[in-house]
């Protein structure tokens, strides 16, 4: 029996996760060339978990949405190529997704008002220069308060729309589907109290236990810091575009989304004063989910034994001089500087985390060996101890110098990466050149690093690199790339870190790149 019972753990596959990171679009199409290569690798069907966030949210959740309900994405390759397909022309769009909820919920609402302003000054004549400006104040006070209330239900309904329709959590459910998938993780940030709220495609049994610290925090928020907030889990009923909006809520840019958690019955019997009814309801307004974890691998670290991570957040820049100013010019002011090395230290802190788990990991391998363990049983024992994260590979917009390129010459030409890592962080319009360069970026990387540090996963004749991308591009051969066509990514990917998109089109009209 107890033979029976160590060849059944050897036959047990090991949890593999992934994990995907925030950065707007640039995430996304990022991300999309790494899921583009695990799919040819036949890593794909067997990730059990997909952690994401905000641009890594857009990927994983328009994929899974797509694998589920319109196409098996792992067998067929057309499947596979339409849902890639959609989601670049959705990043392409002109003005893109911020542009439409901007025009949408600002602009709009701003010139009926500046007509209506208009007309009233003009009734009024003559009209004094007091009177001018607290119409135009007026006017642009009334459309921001438009934008503020209206931008995030915009939001979501472009998610829906375009990408995710109106599926629910629950119908994304593993266990529920028809085909075979893994279980989606969509992390956000809580305003309340920074909670870690996860929109999960499967509800995990709720324990009374799990759920103290939460109502712990309604009346006494020390006693539940000091416990330690877990999780929480998001009601299954939720859309899954709702779940994204919520994700991808970028501060300054978007309104947090309101949600409504209603707590499990196990915590019914508790009926005393000091709780009373609103114990059982918390009230969550969700923001951006890399504000908590930008990578996504705070959950995936203690669940899984193999774990693949996508990073499509860029790395620190050094600036020679900084401002001084504490927000000019835009986007690189004290304040913007601030919150840039905060997000890079949060990073490195979550990169060390995984180093030290793999580290106790290969301790515990080697502590067991010293005792006498055989090599065949060295797992079974460690299973029995809890999940232990064996490996992990990480691949990011920008390289250390450590990162080690195992074969060949299919990847991106250097003087590209650099540029590549600068792409703005938006849901702004991508040009087909951009996409097509983070695509294949994330598409050569990942197959590089899962060679060098996580060889066990693949195929013992993993398929050759061969990217295909359904638009044109700068391009003609991404694996050859010739001297004049990679002087011409260069121009036209010099621009791709601005925010304002006429200023790109021009340098690019004008520079014909």
């Amino acid at each position: 029996m107890a033979t029976d019972a160590a060849e059944k753990a050897d036959q047990t596959p090991p949890v593999i996760g992934l994990a995907l990171s925030g950065g707007g679009f640039r995430a996304t199409a990022f991300h999309l060339g790494v899921l583009q290569r695990l799919r040819e690798l036949g890593l794909l069907q067997k990730i059990a978990l997909v952690s994401t966030v905000s641009g890594g949210s857009i990927a994983g959740a328009s994929w899974l949405s797509w694998h589920v309900n319109r196409g098996d994405t792992f067998s067929d390759s057309k499947a596979w190529e339409r849902y890639a397909s959609s989601l670049i022309w959705i990043m392409s769009i002109r003005n893109g997704i911020r542009g439409f909820v901007f025009i949408l919920t600002f602009l709009i609402p701003a010139s009926c008002l500046g007509v209506l302003a208009g007309i009233l000054l003009f009734l009024s004549r003559p009209a004094s220069g007091t009177l001018v400006s607290g119409a135009v104040l007026m006017v642009l006070a009334l459309s921001y308060l438009c934008w503020h209330y209206l931008a995030t239900t915009v939001l979501v309904e472009c998610y829906s729309r375009w990408l995710m329709g109106d599926a629910t959590l629950d119908e994304l459910d593993p266990a529920d589907t028809e085909r075979a998938c893994p279980i989606l993780l969509i992390n956000a940030t809580g305003l309340n109290s920074g909670e870690h709220l996860v929109f999960p495609t499967h509800q995990p049994p709720t324990t009374y236990d799990a759920l103290l610290p939460a109502l712990m925090l309604r009346t006494t928020p020390r006693y539940a810091l000091k416990r330690g907030m877990p999780p929480i889990n998001m009601p299954g009923k939720t859309r899954v575009a709702q779940a994204v909006a919520a994700s991808s809520a970028i501060p300054g840019a978007f309104a947090p989304l309101r949600f409504t958690h209603v707590l499990s019955d196990v915590v019914g019997f508790l009926r005393t004063p000091i709780w009373g009814r609103s114990a059982r309801r918390g009230v969550y307004l969700a923001t951006d989910g890399g504000v908590y974890d930008n990578q996504g691998t705070r959950l995936l670290a203690s669940l899984c034994q193999h774990l693949i991570v996508s990073d499509g957040a860029a790395a620190l820049r050094e600036q020679i001089t900084p401002s001084t100013w504490q927000l000019w010019p835009p986007g690189q002011g004290v304040l913007f500087r601030a919150q840039e090395i905060s997000y890079n230290r949060a990073r490195e802190l979550g990169y060390e985390s995984l180093e030290d788990r793999t580290s106790s990991y290969r301790n515990m391998v080697d502590a067991l060996r010293e005792c006498g363990v055989p090599p065949d049983k060295v797992r079974d024992e460690i299973d029995k101890r809890g999940p232990f994260l064996h490996s992990y590979s990480y691949v990011e917009l920008e390289p250390s110098e450590k990162f080690g390129w195992t074969h060949g010459d299919q990847r991106l030409p250097d003087k590209l990466v650099p540029l590549v890592a600068r792409v703005r962080t938006d849901l702004d319009s991508f040009s087909m050149a951009e996409l097509s360069a983070l695509m294949f970026h994330g598409y050569t990387m990942i197959d590089h690093c899962l060679r060098a540090y996580q060889r066990e996963l693949l195929p013992e004749a993993p398929p050759p690199l061969k990217f295909q991308f359904p638009f044109g591009g700068i391009f003609k051969d991404w694996d050859h790339p010739t001297d004049e066509e990679i002087e011409r990514a260069i121009a036209h990917l010099r621009v791709s870190g601005s925010r304002l998109s006429t200023w790109r089109r021009f340098y690019r009209w004008r520079n014909k790149c």
